[in-house]
Protein backbone atom coordinates (compact mmCIF):
# COMPACT_ATOMS: atom_id res chain seq x y z
CA UNK A 1 0.00 0.00 0.00
CA UNK A 2 1.64 3.53 -0.98
CA UNK A 3 1.77 6.22 1.27
CA UNK A 4 -1.04 8.44 -0.08
CA UNK A 5 -3.53 5.45 -0.23
CA UNK A 6 -2.98 4.46 3.66
CA UNK A 7 -3.67 8.00 4.56
CA UNK A 8 -6.82 8.24 2.23
CA UNK A 9 -7.75 5.19 3.97
CA UNK A 10 -7.15 6.24 7.54
CA UNK A 11 -9.05 9.53 7.11
CA UNK A 12 -11.63 7.80 5.48
CA UNK A 13 -12.13 5.09 8.44
CA UNK A 14 -12.08 8.14 10.97
CA UNK A 15 -15.28 9.44 8.91
CA UNK A 16 -16.97 6.42 10.76
CA UNK A 17 -16.18 7.73 13.94
CA UNK A 18 -17.62 11.31 13.23
CA UNK A 19 -19.75 13.42 15.54
CA UNK A 20 -23.29 12.94 14.92
CA UNK A 21 -23.12 16.90 14.47
CA UNK A 22 -20.58 16.99 11.72
CA UNK A 23 -21.59 18.37 8.52
CA UNK A 24 -19.74 15.95 6.20
CA UNK A 25 -21.99 14.29 3.16
CA UNK A 26 -22.61 11.10 3.22
CA UNK A 27 -21.51 10.77 -0.63
CA UNK A 28 -18.39 12.23 -2.08
CA UNK A 29 -14.42 12.16 -1.38
CA UNK A 30 -14.99 10.06 1.78
CA UNK A 31 -16.74 7.57 -0.19
CA UNK A 32 -14.03 7.48 -2.75
CA UNK A 33 -11.20 7.24 -0.25
CA UNK A 34 -13.51 3.84 1.23
CA UNK A 35 -12.84 2.38 -2.38
CA UNK A 36 -16.83 3.28 -3.49
CA UNK A 37 -17.67 5.19 -6.46
CA UNK A 38 -20.14 8.10 -6.17
CA UNK A 39 -21.63 10.61 -8.54
CA UNK A 40 -21.01 14.65 -8.50
CA UNK A 41 -24.13 16.57 -8.49
CA UNK A 42 -22.42 19.76 -9.57
CA UNK A 43 -19.59 20.85 -10.94
CA UNK A 44 -16.17 21.57 -9.78
CA UNK A 45 -14.42 25.17 -10.78
CA UNK A 46 -11.51 26.16 -10.57
CA UNK A 47 -9.49 29.64 -10.55
CA UNK A 48 -5.56 29.91 -11.42
CA UNK A 49 -4.02 32.87 -9.86
CA UNK A 50 -0.55 34.71 -10.49
CA UNK A 51 1.43 34.99 -13.84
CA UNK A 52 -0.29 33.28 -16.75
CA UNK A 53 2.39 33.06 -19.89
CA UNK A 54 3.08 30.02 -21.90
CA UNK A 55 2.55 26.42 -20.12
CA UNK A 56 0.39 27.83 -17.39
CA UNK A 57 -2.31 30.07 -19.73
CA UNK A 58 -4.88 28.73 -18.57
CA UNK A 59 -6.95 30.91 -15.60
CA UNK A 60 -10.65 29.25 -15.26
CA UNK A 61 -11.48 25.42 -15.28
CA UNK A 62 -14.48 23.44 -15.00
CA UNK A 63 -15.31 19.45 -14.80
CA UNK A 64 -18.66 18.93 -15.20
CA UNK A 65 -19.89 15.24 -15.38
CA UNK A 66 -17.34 14.15 -18.32
CA UNK A 67 -16.46 16.93 -19.33
CA UNK A 68 -13.32 19.06 -18.58
CA UNK A 69 -13.12 22.42 -20.01
CA UNK A 70 -9.89 25.54 -19.48
CA UNK A 71 -10.09 28.48 -20.56
CA UNK A 72 -8.00 31.85 -20.25
CA UNK A 73 -9.73 34.83 -18.80
CA UNK A 74 -11.94 36.30 -21.86
CA UNK A 75 -12.58 33.31 -22.98
CA UNK A 76 -10.77 33.30 -26.21
CA UNK A 77 -8.79 30.20 -26.03
CA UNK A 78 -10.34 27.63 -24.87
CA UNK A 79 -9.64 23.80 -24.79
CA UNK A 80 -12.78 21.07 -24.06
CA UNK A 81 -12.10 17.62 -22.96
CA UNK A 82 -14.20 14.22 -22.68
CA UNK A 83 -12.54 13.13 -19.67
CA UNK A 84 -14.05 9.75 -19.40
CA UNK A 85 -12.95 8.88 -22.67
CA UNK A 86 -9.32 11.07 -22.97
CA UNK A 87 -8.24 11.17 -19.51
CA UNK A 88 -4.66 12.59 -20.60
CA UNK A 89 -6.46 15.52 -22.74
CA UNK A 90 -5.12 14.90 -25.88
CA UNK A 91 -8.01 15.47 -27.97
CA UNK A 92 -9.36 19.07 -27.68
CA UNK A 93 -13.36 19.14 -28.68
CA UNK A 94 -13.29 22.76 -28.39
CA UNK A 95 -14.07 23.08 -32.05
CA UNK A 96 -15.89 20.08 -32.90
CA UNK A 97 -18.08 20.49 -30.15
CA UNK A 98 -19.04 24.19 -29.94
CA UNK A 99 -22.30 24.31 -27.96
CA UNK A 100 -20.96 21.93 -24.96
CA UNK A 101 -17.72 24.37 -24.67
CA UNK A 102 -19.86 27.49 -24.66
CA UNK A 103 -22.72 26.10 -22.26
CA UNK A 104 -19.27 24.99 -19.92
CA UNK A 105 -17.91 28.33 -20.48
CA UNK A 106 -21.33 30.12 -19.19
CA UNK A 107 -21.37 28.43 -16.00
CA UNK A 108 -17.88 29.36 -15.48
CA UNK A 109 -18.86 32.80 -16.00
CA UNK A 110 -22.07 32.37 -13.33
CA UNK A 111 -19.52 31.13 -10.65
CA UNK A 112 -17.17 33.64 -11.05
CA UNK A 113 -20.33 36.15 -10.34
CA UNK A 114 -20.96 34.66 -7.33
CA UNK A 115 -17.15 35.11 -6.03
CA UNK A 116 -15.92 38.47 -3.92
CA UNK A 117 -14.02 40.82 -6.11
CA UNK A 118 -11.31 40.49 -3.18
CA UNK A 119 -10.53 37.95 0.13
CA UNK A 120 -12.02 39.16 3.08
CA UNK A 121 -10.28 41.35 5.45
CA UNK A 122 -10.29 38.77 8.06
CA UNK A 123 -8.86 35.84 5.57
CA UNK A 124 -6.01 34.04 7.12
CA UNK A 125 -4.09 33.82 3.42
CA UNK A 126 -4.05 37.50 2.94
CA UNK A 127 -0.47 38.13 1.14
CA UNK A 128 2.03 39.56 3.63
Amino acid sequence: MNVWHGRAKAIAETRDSRPASSSFPESGVFTAFRGRSFARSKPIFWEWRGTHAGANWPVYGIRDGALGLVCDEDAQRIELYDLAADRNQTNDLATARPAEARALVGKIREWKSTLPDKPAADCVMLAQ
